[in-house]
C-alpha cells in the first residue's frame, strides 16, 4: 500500500529536524543518480496507484504524515 501523496525522503527528513528543533538546513539531500551507486532502475516516484486498493478493497491510502508519526512517535 502507498501512501497519499509523493513526499521526498528529504521534506521527511527535512520535518523530523523541525520536529527535534535543529535547523532542517542539517538536511543535505542528494539525487540517486549523483551517487556511485548502480541503480538499475530509479524511480520518478516513491507512491503506486491506489486505484485497485480503492476499487476491489473500498480502502483510501493512509495518509502520509499521519504514518509516519505513528511510526516516529511524532505529531506532525
Amino acid at each position: 500500500v502507498s501512501g497519499s501523496e509523493d513526499v521526498s525522503y528529504a521534506r521527511i527528513a527535512e520535518r523530523i529536524a523541525e520536529k527535534l528543533g535543529v535547523s532542517s538546513t542539517l538536511v543535505q539531500p542528494s539525487r540517486a543518480a549523483a551517487t556511485q551507486l548502480f541503480l538499475e532502475h530509479i524511480p520518478l516516484h516513491t507512491t503506486l496507484d491506489p486505484t485497485r486498493l480503492r476499487e476491489e478493497l473500498g480502502l483510501e491510502s493512509p495518509e502520509i504524515w499521519l504514518t509516519i508519526s505513528s511510526i516516529l512517535g511524532f505529531n506532525f
